[in-house]
């Protein structure tokens, strides 16, 4: 019985031993393989600020009722100056001073606009306005939607729902130019 025991414990210890060596080579695995995915997000979106800037039409002026959101996301205080690309309803803007040196995206930071109108069950327009940085991070939302007496109201980047829309816009933007992203 006692041999039983014994060659059970070690039948444990060993069990335990290859569960946690497959355990700390999986958890390895999927660090690795999301490092290579965020850089590989970063690279795309370096290669996207790079086409906006050769490619978006330019638009400037001062903030005003109409792009109070740009104030709001922490762009501009009281003019801006932009690239613009568009698809659709979905729109993508980068800061017109950050395209000025275009040889090393990858290493400047830099910021996206990205925005989507669309109306809502009772036919009234809204806006989502995301702030995103070189990392594809969420950093801020502005929230716009015809008929309110105040316009532009900031959104909870933590909800879920505007985590979810960001994502699909990023997503969006991304596919749109993956193909731009190879053949450089």
């Amino acid at each position: 019985m006692e041999f039983l025991a014994g060659a059970l414990r070690m039948f444990v210890r060993y069990f335990s031993g290859v569960i946690g060596f497959i355990a700390i080579t999986f958890a390895l695995t999927c660090s690795s393989a999301m490092a290579q995915q965020k850089n590989s997000q970063s690279k795309a979106l370096a290669t996207l600020a790079r086409v906006a800037c050769e490619t978006g039409a330019p638009l400037q002026g001062n903030i005003d009722l109409d792009t109070g959101y740009m104030a709001m996301l922490g762009v501009s205080e009281n003019s801006y100056a932009m690239q613009v690309l568009k698809n659709g309803l979905h729109i993508l803007m980068i800061p017109a001073e950050q395209c000025r040196d275009l040889r090393s995206p990858e290493q400047k930071p830099f910021s996206f606009i990205l925005s989507h109108y669309f109306k809502n069950r009772h036919q009234i327009r809204e806006v989502y306005y995301y702030l995103m940085d070189q990392r594809g991070r969420l950093m801020n939302v502005v929230h716009f939607q015809e008929g309110r007496s105040r316009m532009y109201a900031f959104a909870d980047p933590s909800v879920p729902l505007h985590r979810a829309d960001f994502e699909a816009e990023k997503a969006t933007w991304l596919s749109k130019f993956a193909a731009l992203a190879t053949a450089r």
